[in-house]
């Protein structure tokens, strides 16, 4: 900010405070009002020119629900949906800290590269965005309180978290939940849960390091899962433990069969397990159960990180 007297710099940063306050709970118009006369002064400049971008994408948004070439829907719970390029958003309108162009970008980003990876037309997607987890349960009855976001014929999340950041972790959910879909599409949802967690797993995020050192735990204590207990929804491991161990080690087979064989013959085995038992999917590599755990256990042991 320019050089000023005490009592005008205090002023202006009065001021910056009211407008990030404004800006929190939504009122953009509000704070571009409070910041216009310090127009030119860089922070008060970086955070207009943050909050007049946001106003403009809401009057896209605005313009869209009020246009006469298409109607949307807006219910008592001011939810409504938007379309573009085969992915719709539902969404709260009220909810101004939803970045729509951003998440439109990430939706389209992850079709593009399913695409290219598993060399198959991409689905069209529906989104819902929920403002909190109890509002995601309350609509969805999902299979735990751990669910952040799931598949149902439809991609649902909730938007808020404070102990994540974001949109990082909002973006993280939508390409992992939308790789169930192609995984279901693909293989008109006959895949096992093991190859359709791992995929959206290795897809969306890299398996942590204390994923990695559960799995090594569990191999040196030969607590490790046999594969056809991973073919059905992992809802049904109780034990909080156990239901972590599935979900890493689906990532890690995964991982290694993309490391060995890569994303299009993920796309043949999706195929053919359309037209057989969850057990037979890996006909396409000719590995049966049992040769792709002895070979994975290999591979898992070169990657020993435990002291």
């Amino acid at each position: 900010m320019k050089k000023g007297n005490p009592a005008q710099r205090n002023e202006e940063q009065m001021s910056l405070r009211k407008a990030q306050e404004l800006e929190i709970a939504g009122h953009w118009a509000e704070a571009i009002k409070v910041l216009s006369p310090l127009r030119g002064h860089r922070q008060a400049q970086e955070l207009l020119e943050r909050l007049e971008e946001k106003r403009d994408i809401y009057k896209k948004v605005s313009s869209v629900l009020t246009g006469r070439k298409k109607k949307t829907y807006i219910g008592k719970d001011d939810l409504v949906t938007l379309s573009s390029s085969g992915i719709s958003i539902r969404f709260h309108v009220k909810n101004r800290r939803l970045n729509l162009e951003e998440i439109f970008r990430a939706m389209k980003r992850a079709k593009m590269l399913l695409q290219e990876k598993l060399d198959v037309p991409p689905p069209e997607v529906v989104v819902e965005i929920f403002n909190t987890p109890s509002e995601l349960r309350r609509e969805t009855n999902p299979t735990g309180p751990w669910v952040a976001g799931l598949y149902d014929g439809k991609i649902r999340v909730y938007a808020n978290d404070e102990e994540a950041p974001e949109p990082q972790r909002l973006y993280v959910i939508l390409s992992h939940e939308y790789v169930h879909l192609v995984v279901r599409v693909i293989s008109q949802g006959r895949a096992p849960f093991w190859l359709d967690e791992g995929l959206a797993i290795c897809f969306s995020q890299e398996l942590t390091q204390n994923y990695l050192e559960r799995l090594l735990r569990a191999e040196k204590a030969g607590a490790l899962l046999p594969l056809e207990t991973l073919e059905k929804d992992f809802s049904s491991f109780k034990d909080e433990e156990l239901r972590a161990l599935a979900y890493a080690q689906s990532g890690s087979i995964v991982e290694y069969l993309l490391e060995r064989q890569g994303w299009k013959k993920m796309g043949e085995i999706l195929q053919a397990a359309a037209k057989s038992s969850p057990g037979d999917v890996l006909r396409a590599l000719n590995l049966t159960y049992y040769l792709l755990e002895q070979d994975w256990k290999r591979w898992l042991k070169g990657k020993n990180v435990l002291p």
